[in-house]
């Protein structure tokens, strides 16, 4: 039935799928993403949650995405930039939802912990 979807790109395991694919793919059992958002400058997207898995793509602090599923440490998301699907560690997200205020239009630059250019900073963000 899901011969079609490529699961790197949508939520799928024969245990659990994403709600928006219940017509599409086999599943015991369907759900919708918890909204979270990317906590960490990089975090690798992994094929399986183990710390040693292939990574598959990565995602920037205050990416969004949608876990469906958290165990041992991993949640299982979709980002929503790009849609790739995949395992990150848990730590690595958070529930804040706020709107985005600052985007970075080069290729890399620092955060600052306050508004003071002469303070040191806190990151870097790719």
């Amino acid at each position: 039935m899901a011969h079609d979807l490529d699961p790197r790109l949508h939520a799928f395991r024969p245990d659990l799928a994403d709600e928006c694919l219940r017509d599409r793919v086999e599943a015991k059992a369907f759900v919708s993403g918890k909204p979270m958002r990317i906590a960490v400058p990089v975090a690798p997207i992994l094929k399986s949650p183990q710390l040693d898995a292939v990574q598959t793509s990565q995602a920037l602090r205050g990416e969004d995405c949608l876990v469906f599923d958290t165990a041992e440490g991993f949640c299982w998301v979709q980002l929503k930039s790009d849609g790739y699907v995949g395992y990150v560690e848990q730590r690595f997200l958070l529930a804040d939802q706020s709107p985005h205020t600052h985007r970075v239009i080069v290729a890399s630059t620092l955060a600052f912990p306050k508004p003071d250019l002469r303070s040191r900073p806190a990151s870097q963000l790719p």
